[in-house]
């Protein structure tokens, strides 16, 4: 029987665990956080339950690869909400993003009907991305996303809308490749879901599922280096001193936190750990978690993407608060606001105790809430009054509490001028260790299960790593 060690138990770790402990597989799954679940954690406040990072996913209908992996893991049986879209406000008007690739093209085609052909350029190259064998998609990872829309679209208001859903993915005209954002944005125009009770059930489930099988999930339980014995993985040591031997090691975390547990003197390259340190996060998160009075705020049941006017959608400048994702919690009387913030902004608090922090950072959090209520209020006019309580986090919070490296929402940041080194492969240079989480080659929920199921791959041969790429094609018969 193998005995494999995953380091981290985010939604990359638990994917892993479970699909490998249900084949038989000895798992061991260790988490530096008193909680499991990492952003998929959700957390209570004033009788209140708020979600971390995890609020809608896109793609569980049979037509998306999603729907697979999910169904693997017996997720599908979650009380999932289908919903009709998303919305985008811009230049105060708002934007009814329909599911549904028919209908999505359509809904653009009536409000920009000089552009139905450049829409269906827009659709046909969808199709091709996300119908083709993985094998066949480097060219897409080696252009530009906004080239692509800046080429095909002509419109400069329909390309900002198309560019709305700013908050699924960082939209870094410099860098995004064309796979990812059609695969990621193809997922959410197939369907989006969210669940009536959160994300933690997911957690629930797949925690179950590792420990139903006699294996164990512990937190608490801090990793400080990665064993090697003859140029092979064989364990973990933790910071209590506590010695876990393996036969192969999955590391669930960052790749820069990963090649950080490696020995000095590791079998692995330096050239290999230079690389990886040296590489670029992509942005965090400023949350504001708020409480509202009831009856007061019309609760709509999509997400919402709010931008400044005038605002750049591929550039996230964030010296002024100018995109918002606001998401509702119809079931509760609760709303999100998460915008797009840099490590920088908060990395001169990192050294301080949770519990000791400035006041400066107290009041940093409390001056960007205000500006988020500020740009909420042109989509929620009377916001402000129906606040019965606020909580807020920023990028520092992540990193502490969630151990996300430098509180990145989408892990290493992808750049189509370079591939090669911002995609990664399961195996490593070290034998025996194993690498899995959204910064291998997609983020998002999509990315991180994917990686899960390209990961344990390696190790049980017999998980798939991805259906038929055929099963989307039917979705553009539109065209």
């Amino acid at each position: 029987m193998k005995h494999v060690v995953i380091i981290g138990a985010g939604l990359g770790g638990l994917v892993t665990g479970y699909l490998l402990s249900q084949r038989g597989c000895r798992v061991t799954v260790l988490e530096r956080s008193a909680h499991a679940g990492g952003c998929l954690q959700s957390f209570q406040r004033a009788g209140v339950r708020f979600d971390t990072g995890f609020h809608i996913v896109g793609g569980l209908e049979e037509t998306n690869p999603m729907y697979y992996f999910f169904k693997e893991l017996d997720l599908l049986k979650l009380p999932w909400i289908s919903l009709r879209g998303q919305g985008v406000f811009l230049d105060d008007t708002y934007y009814a993003l329909p599911c549904g690739h028919e209908e999505f093209y359509r809904y653009f085609a009536d409000l920009f009907p000089h552009e139905k052909d450049n829409l269906r350029r827009y659709f046909e190259t969808f199709k091709t991305i996300v119908s083709s064998p993985l094998q066949d998609t480097m060219p897409y990872w080696e252009q530009g996303a906004w080239d692509f829309l800046y080429r095909t679209i002509g419109d400069a208001k329909l390309r900002d809308i198309l560019s709305g859903h700013s908050m699924i993915m960082e939209m870094n005209r410099e860098k995004l490749p064309l796979f990812a954002y059609a695969e990621i944005l193809n997922s959410f125009i197939t369907s989006t879901s969210r669940l009536a009770e959160g994300s933690q059930p997911v957690v629930n489930h797949l925690v179950q599922g590792i420990e139903n099988s006699a294996n164990h999930v512990y937190c608490k339980a801090a990793v400080s280096g990665i064993l090697e014995k003859n140029g092979c993985a064989v364990g973990v040591k933790l910071e209590d001193g506590t010695i876990v031997d393996a036969d192969m090691v999955v590391s669930a975390i960052n790749p820069i936190q990963t090649v950080s547990l490696l020995a000095a003197d590791s079998a692995v390259n330096k050239v290999y750990v230079r690389r990886i340190s040296n590489l670029s996060c992509s942005m965090g998160c400023f949350t504001v978690n708020i409480k509202l009075k009831p009856g007061m705020v019309n609760m709509r049941q999509e997400p919402v993407y709010v931008h400044a006017k005038g605002a750049d959608l591929w550039n996230m400048d964030t010296s002024e608060i100018r995109h918002l994702m606001v998401y509702y919690y119809p079931e509760q009387q609760a709303v999100d606001l998460l915008t797009p913030m840099m490590w920088d902004k908060v990395k001169k608090w990192n050294g301080e105790s949770p519990d000791a922090r400035s006041q400066e950072y107290a009041m940093m959090k409390q001056q960007t809430a205000e500006q988020c209520f500020s740009l909420a209020e042109s989509l929620i006019p009377n916001l402000r009054e129906a606040i019965s309580d606020y909580w807020s986090s920023t990028p520092l919070t992540w990193h502490t509490y969630l151990n996300a490296h430098q509180g990145s929402a989408f892990g290493i940041m992808k750049d189509y001028k370079s591939p090669i080194t911002t995609v990664f492969q399961p195996r490593t240079p070290l034998k025996g260790l194993y690498i899995t989480g959204q910064s291998m080659v997609l983020h998002g929920i999509m990315g991180t299960t994917v990686s899960a199921f390209q990961t344990a791959a390696m190790i049980e041969p017999d998980i798939f790593t991805w259906p038929s790429r055929n099963v989307t094609a039917p979705a553009f018969s539109f065209l």
